[in-house]
């Protein structure tokens, strides 16, 4: 790859995965650009004569705001595949600034229909498991659904409880948790809840073998997929505020362990 100055008429842009980029955002840049320059090189490659952008769309529209007719780019040796160009773009616009979960959505359905796992997007993203899970799981949700959680009136962790609820129910949750009647531990809840008539009962103990380790959990409640992946997302968030804390191992399992007795008290009074 090199670096150059290159003159603005000969970029174009594609693919970009931010599919909303606001107004004030893009003034806010330009502002920076005038008083800082550039710090940052576009990322693009040749397309004949045209320069494709990968990375730089907003930093683009900020230049030209500013009637700059040059600016640094980085010239890859060749032309990404497109699913190299999808996950190049991720990686670099998820470790600058959060991307909306909707968009994240399609970049990643986009991705999954073109044969990757969710485990392995999960690992060209650098990014948990989970992550991608919760993010597919928008799939379940109609348009006009996704368009709640793309302006931040239904959170994404609500999201993908939601999800999980049957389709009869679904929009109507979704609506109260738009106007403020029903929380997230709420929804989270109707979604644990056991369908009437299902006669498949949930394991009450789970051993989940990995490559270093074996994670076992169990519940008196039962266990199926999706309370399993809530309890040990649950689990993740408690030991990462731990690790926060500076505790080390042992002292954050005696804190679960002391948190979890109440609970354990309140369940059998």
């Amino acid at each position: 790859m090199k670096y150059e100055h290159s003159q603005l008429q000969v970029i174009t842009t594609k693919g970009n995965v931010r599919k909303s980029i606001s107004a004030l955002a893009i003034a806010e840049l330009a502002a920076s650009l005038k008083q800082h320059g550039q710090q940052v090189a576009i990322i693009c490659y040749r397309h004949g004569e045209w320069l494709i952008v990968i990375d730089g769309h907003c930093r683009l529209e900020a230049a030209k705001q500013l009637g700059w007719e040059r600016m640094h780019v980085c010239i890859l040796d060749a032309e990404p595949t497109p699913r190299q160009l999808k996950i190049a773009q991720l990686n670099v616009n998820c470790r600058r600034q959060e991307v909306n979960a909707v968009d994240l959505y399609q970049s990643y359905s986009e991705l999954v229909a073109d044969g990757m796992s969710p485990t392995e997007l999960a690992a060209s993203l650098g990014v948990q498991a989970a992550k991608v899970t919760g993010i597919l799981a928008l799939g379940k949700l109609s348009p006009e659904q996704r368009e709640l959680v793309r302006s931040g009136k239904i959170p994404l962790s609500t999201a993908y409880a939601a999800a999980r609820l049957p389709e009869s129910e679904r929009d109507a949750c979704l609506q109260k948790v738009a106007n403020g009647e029903l929380t997230r531990d709420e929804v989270q809840a109707k979604a644990k809840r056991k369908k009437p008539g299902s006669s498949v009962a949930g394991l009450r103990r789970v051993n989940c073998a990995l490559p270093n380790a074996v994670v076992t959990v169990s519940a008196e409640s039962g266990l199926d997929l999706s309370s399993l992946i809530d309890t040990l997302d649950d689990l993740i968030r408690r030991c990462r505020k731990a690790r926060s804390q500076g505790w080390d191992i042992s002292t954050a399992m005696r804190v679960l362990r002391d948190s979890a007795k109440p609970a354990a008290l309140a369940s059998h009074s």
